[in-house]
């Protein structure tokens, strides 16, 4: 019999454990996002909440505090990977971990509930399922909040300033480039069902949502920091996927050496939805 295929993405149990270790190592990379999420969607003790793609439980461990022994947690997410290590993260918690698509969610938990976070994950997902999927699930006038990074959506942030040097993955190419004639591929467009602040707006309320609230707030990445990232295979795979991870994890090692620019400023944007009616019939906004 044939070798089963090794998982890749968000499957995979080496990115899972690779990210948790990242979480780990760098709490603020992700949790300054996901409590500032928190704060912004008025969580507050005893609300029934879905922590939506909910990866290695980072947010998942905040709502726990916030919500007290009253409070209902369901941490729904695809990766039984992802999961594991969540489940390890949090043993015996009171959380209802639930594997499933974030676009098939009305038929993997029973609601209504008061409010749906999504923190580090909205634009994984095929945004336009997820957001009706969400409104199926929330209670009448329930909360759906989620954020988006800078540097994937530049367009809904203030002009960044020019860069004097290469980023970490401008030298990672040029280090592929070099030593294992590696050939860049044009880089393929986003797919959003957005690309400013208006679309946004106008795409939640397609989807049954008024948008309520904007709020941002910012973490320092410095090289350490951005260089463990990109040792979690995923955040390479769409680049280097034809390379095995210790090609990928050599490639990073050496574009890293004497790689010490000043620590930059990541911005998240942090988005409180009220559910206000039902989403309209027709085609998604985006192909």
């Amino acid at each position: 019999m044939a070798d089963e295929p090794t998982p890749q993405g968000w499957q995979s149990a080496e990115t899972a454990r690779r990210y948790g270790d990242h979480v780990r190592r760098f709490p603020a990379h992700y949790e300054v996002p996901a409590r500032h999420l928190l704060e912004v969607a008025g969580i507050r003790p005893g609300m029934s909440v879905i922590d939506l793609a909910c990866g290695t439980g980072v947010l998942t461990a905040a709502l726990l505090e916030r919500l007290g022994p009253a409070g209902r947690v369901v941490a729904v997410d695809q990766s039984p990977a992802m999961l594991d290590v969540a489940r390890a993260q949090l043993p015996g918690a009171p959380v209802q971990w639930v594997c499933a698509p974030a676009e098939s969610l009305s038929a993997a938990v029973t609601g209504p509930f008061d409010a749906v976070l999504c923190s580090a994950a909205f634009w994984q997902l095929r945004m336009g399922e997820a957001l009706g999927a969400v409104h199926s699930v929330l209670a009448p006038d329930g909360v759906f909040a989620f954020n988006l990074p800078s540097d994937f959506f530049p367009a809904l942030f203030a002009p960044a300033p020019p860069r004097r040097r290469p980023t970490l993955r401008q030298r990672m190419v040029a280090v592929a480039v070099l030593d294992h004639d590696f050939v860049p591929e044009r880089p393929r467009p986003r797919r959003d069902p957005f690309d400013n602040g208006q679309g946004l707006e106008a795409f939640l309320a397609w989807g049954g949502f008024a948008l309520e609230e904007r709020r941002d707030v910012s973490v320092t990445v410095d090289t350490q920091t951005e260089s463990d990232w990109f040792s979690v295979p995923v955040f390479t795979e769409r680049l280097f996927g034809h390379y095995d991870i210790a090609t990928r994890l050599d490639i990073l090692r050496k574009a890293t050496e004497g790689y010490a620019p000043d620590p930059e400023t990541e911005t998240w944007a942090s988005f409180r939805c009220r559910s206000a009616q039902a989403p309209l019939p027709g085609e998604e906004l985006a192909p």
